[in-house]
């Protein structure tokens, strides 16, 4: 057996029997200061600060990079809308002019709606012989009994009476 198993067995009477010293005590430092760090030990903090700050503004470039590819995108989506949207425009635009030109209404109104055009001699005219109430609110014609000195129409109400 070896030496170092015998002492395992059975401890040592020496050691045993040694009297333990009793004016030791626990000294604190006040201070971290008076730990020695070599200069790999020193440098630690500010290379993970380091480290941390660079990944920082990498990831920031990058969230940047993106943001500027979405909104092209979108600045691309708007423009190709805009685009169809004023080709929409200029056609409308164009039909309106054709519907609305005086001649094609004439045309359409002759061969679509059989209308013919009449006669000033030949034409006769209805009118009606309506009574008409002083709350109706209808506009009428102004006589000259009811203009006052500078020209201008003392009814104001609408409703057939003075101011």
């Amino acid at each position: 057996m070896s030496s170092r198993a015998q002492t395992n067995a059975a401890p040592a009477p020496a050691r045993a029997r040694r009297p333990q010293p009793r004016n030791l005590s626990v000294v604190r430092r006040n201070r971290r200061s008076l730990i020695q760090r070599g200069p790999s030990r020193r440098m630690t903090p500010l290379v993970i600060g380091g480290v941390i700050l660079v990944a920082l503004l990498i990831a920031t470039v990058l969230l940047e990079q993106v943001l500027m590819a979405q909104s092209a995108f979108k600045l691309e989506e708007i423009r190709r809308r805009t685009e169809r949207a004023e080709t929409r425009n200029q056609e409308l635009v164009l039909e309106v002019t054709r519907l609305g030109n005086k001649s094609r209404i004439e045309q359409y109104a002759r061969t679509e709606l059989g209308m013919t055009e009449t006669k000033a001699e030949t034409s006769e005219y209805m009118v009606a012989d309506i009574e008409v109430s002083a709350d109706t609110r209808l506009a009428r014609e102004t006589r000259e009994d009811e203009l006052d000195a500078t020209g201008v129409s003392a009814i104001v109400t609408g409703q057939g009476e003075g101011p």
